[in-house]
């Protein structure tokens, strides 16, 4: 036996996408008569309660005491047998719609109450998908016995610049062995991008400097040493006589100090 899912009869809570929250069925002579998908529980049980009025001659159930609406009776259908439930019952959504809203039309309370169509849940408009276009694809060409390759957006911009076809160019591209123009080109899938030419860069030679004693040669021939910083000697003689001044600058002072 199944759980109850509202606390009125003949309404049962369903969870459809695209649809109410609340259906409302009734058995009729052995006819289980669906009467719709609502968004409010109350609505669904006043559906049921038309519905016991009309095809069973009971009072309401689920609101005793309470008349159901001129809309919701016209909606439903005349059921004879299970051929005329058949026929009369909307095989569509949009068909059941059009009953409610015209039975609405002609029929309505005075008092301000949205009709049974305009509860229903419509279901969502499919989004059309935008297909994206391909993008070109490049190639690289040359003629046979060529060293540099030539590059290019499309096949039809190698076709027209060596005075071929685009078919050609593809079949260079995919098999070559089946290629009309194996023998005069040849043409591969490049990248997307152009390759970049390098410039020519002047080659720079080392010049291996030559230290002696600590001081090192220039290109201009003079001599230079960190112990003496700003200052250029013409030849090694000079160098190593400012190294014995100095040298002996700094032993008078260190015997200065010592004293």
């Amino acid at each position: 036996m199944r759980a109850k899912t509202s606390r009125f009869t003949g309404v049962r809570h369903r969870n459809i996408e695209g649809r109410g929250k609340w259906t409302a069925r009734i058995s009729v002579r052995c006819l289980d008569v669906p009467l719709g998908n609502f968004d409010d529980e109350e609505d669904a049980a006043r559906a049921y309660d038309a519905a016991v009025v009309k095809y069973r001659g009971e009072p309401t159930v689920n609101f005793p005491g309470e008349a159901p609406l001129a809309s919701m009776l016209a909606a439903l259908p005349e059921i004879d047998d299970e051929d005329d439930a058949a026929q009369h019952w909307p095989s569509t959504s949009s068909e059941y719609d059009a009953i409610v809203a015209a039975a609405a039309s002609d029929t309505a309370a005075p008092r301000q109450e949205r009709s049974l169509a305009a509860r229903r849940v419509a279901p969502p408009a499919p989004v059309p998908q935008k297909r994206l276009p391909t993008p070109p694809k490049p190639v690289e060409m040359r003629r046979v016995g060529d060293a540099e390759w030539r590059w290019f957006g499309t096949q039809a911009d190698a076709a027209r610049a060596f005075g071929v076809t685009t078919p050609d160019v593809s079949e260079l591209v995919r098999n070559v062995s089946r290629a009309s123009l194996r023998e005069a080109f040849e043409a591969r899938s490049a990248r997307t991008a152009p390759p970049k030419k390098r410039k020519p860069t002047a080659s720079r030679k080392r010049v291996k400097k030559l230290c002696v004693e600590g001081a090192a040669q220039k290109q201009n021939g003079k001599w230079v040493s960190q112990m003496f910083p700003g200052r250029e000697f013409d030849d090694l003689d000079e160098y190593r006589a400012a190294k014995k001044q100095r040298k002996a600058r700094l032993r008078k002072l260190y015997d200065q100090n010592k004293n």
